[in-house]
């Protein structure tokens, strides 16, 4: 997907607008009869994790720091669909017509909108919302 030029904004502005178009995502997902779960939204830099079972404390190396990760400013956040009827009803995989009807949805909120990691069909669960063209998200 080629997504929309980004517009310029400040840091709180984004995060806002990224409040909004979450909750427009998950008044939409609630309309089809879809449930989510949320995690991941406002990461801090030093936080507990789980690396190979072992609970650790530190910089995760999912949240890089270099360049930061959107979830440490807000305006980023992990979603997980359940979709009634499938026979496994949480969509976790990537590359499936729930995700890509999905990102239409988030992509069609702003222009600034984004999902995944910037590669194709990698990290679908992830939607985050730029502020300036060539963010990294």
């Amino acid at each position: 997907m080629t997504f929309q030029k980004a517009v310029t904004m400040t840091e709180g502005q984004g995060q806002e607008l990224f409040s909004r178009c979450l909750w427009r995502f998950l008044q939409w997902l609630e309309q089809k009869g879809w449930e989510s779960r949320l995690s991941e939204c406002g990461v801090q830099s030093s936080r507990t994790f789980i690396h190979d079972g072992v609970r650790m404390k530190g910089v995760d190396s999912v949240h890089r720091v270099d360049p930061p990760s959107l979830h440490y400013s807000r305006r980023a956040i992990d979603v997980n669909l359940q979709v009634p009827g499938r026979a496994d009803r949480w969509v976790r995989e990537g590359g499936t017509a729930e995700w890509a009807e999905a990102h239409a949805f988030w992509a069609s909120l702003h222009p600034n909108c984004r999902f995944g990691n910037g590669s194709a069909g990698s990290d679908d669960n992830h939607l985050s919302l730029i502020i300036r063209e060539g963010e990294k998200w």
